[in-house]
């Protein structure tokens, strides 16, 4: 499920100091860093662009954004601030996605003073943690990421959080529901492990996770409603009204996990290379498609790319897809058609429609809330968790 809000990612390094099992990133060796001159060029775009609609938010991912530095990230903050915060133009946000483990003092006094929204990336307990996202010396990075959790609950300063779900993490639904629970971010989003660019094949891939996916989710939710709510999860947003025995109506779920539209996600990665509809796209090779690469901000007008051949051919092969998903799913009027870099990955092109993406977050999880809700228990419990 995406942002309902306008995104442009800005890749200040592919650096990532953290060697994660599933991680998509090709290139997260390369500890190049994005200049001043690029950065001033494309905040001077994004100022004046017809493609920015309304409200956005400038996402700082794809690569360990602290890694840049905090003195980088300080001139980096306040160049957007004096180029982008112009009368009449639509209003901006920073977000950092981070795995926390340089995350000190010094940095939420530039967070807050910037009023940064804070991403973690964090997986669960230890064990869970652990077993995927490591050091490169093999040494696991929980206790890291939790020091710099800890200097945001000490500050008070609010974060929200990512879990990769994988196959090891399916059979512990009430540690993982505990330990998040406990830790305090605002809303708790659930990846599960895709198969996309570095990662070729994902622990959930075999048949027989789809049912295990399927008992995490109704352990979570019944977890959730026993506690009270006490969990934002970002994937039960859509149906949690229903879930609380409030009313609602099919409309209310409908493009739950809406695919982005063309610039819905504007991408660009630290040489200026522009790409949109899915961040993962970018760095990966294709030469049908140049790469996903619309253009270079450096020569090209970010408007312009709205009209280039290698856009016009991306967006028709992936309105190919979705037609297809229209024609042959049920799921469809939740989903519109799924994620393209999905689509991409598993099956090397656009015009297709089921991916493993489609069966462990969005199939499964609407079955077992249709489920739930179509339980005449479940309904009494939910709405005794409602009036609560």
């Amino acid at each position: 499920m995406l942002n309902r809000g306008q995104l442009v990612v800005i890749q200040a390094t592919p650096f990532c100091n953290l060697e994660c099992e599933y991680c998509y990133l090709p290139d997260r060796l390369n500890s190049s860093r994005i200049t001043v001159e690029l950065l001033q060029r494309i905040f001077e775009q994004l100022r004046t662009s017809s493609l920015i609609r309304g409200p956005f938010t400038l996402l700082w991912h794809a690569g360990e954004p602290l890694v840049a530095g905090l003195d980088f990230f300080e001139m980096c903050l306040g160049l957007a601030k004096d180029i982008l915060d112009t009368p009449g133009r639509p209003r901006f946000s920073h977000c950092v996605q981070t795995n926390a483990v340089l995350l000190n003092h010094q940095w939420l006094r530039l967070f807050r003073s910037h009023q940064v929204n804070v991403g973690v990336s964090i997986d669960g307990p230890a064990e869970i943690h652990d077993s995927a996202r490591r050091f490169r010396t093999g040494a696991g990075s929980h206790a890291a990421v939790m020091r710099g959790i800890e200097t945001l609950r000490g500050g008070g300063y609010p974060f929200s959080a990512i879990a990769v779900v994988r196959r090891a993490t399916l059979p512990h639904a009430l540690e993982f529901f505990e330990f998040f629970r406990s830790l305090g971010a605002s809303r708790l989003g659930l990846n599960v492990e895709e198969q996309e660019g570095a990662n070729a094949r994902s622990s959930l891939e075999p048949a027989s996770t789809r049912h295990a996916i399927q008992d995490f989710y109704r352990e979570l939710i019944r977890l959730n409603l026993q506690a009270g709510f006490p969990l934002r999860i970002r994937e039960l947003q859509p149906f949690e009204a229903a879930l609380r025995g409030h009313p609602f109506s099919p409309a209310d779920i409908f493009n739950a996990f809406r695919p982005a539209e063309p610039f819905d996600i504007i991408s660009f990665d630290y040489r200026g290379n522009v790409s949109t509809f899915s961040p993962e796209l970018i760095g990966t090779k294709a030469a049908a498609y140049n790469d996903f690469i619309l253009g270079n901000i450096l020569e090209d007008r970010l408007d312009n790319l709205a009209t280039s051949r290698a856009f016009l051919n991306l967006r028709d092969d992936i309105l190919r897809g979705i037609r297809a998903c229209e024609d042959t799913c049920g799921y469809f009027k939740v989903c519109c058609g799924g994620q393209p870099a999905n689509k991409f990955f598993e099956h090397g092109r656009f015009d297709v429609t089921e991916t493993l993406f489609c069966r462990t977050k969005v199939k499964a999880l609407v079955d077992v809330v249709l489920e739930e809700l179509e339980n005449p228990h479940a309904r009494g419990r939910y709405a005794a968790a409602g009036s609560s």
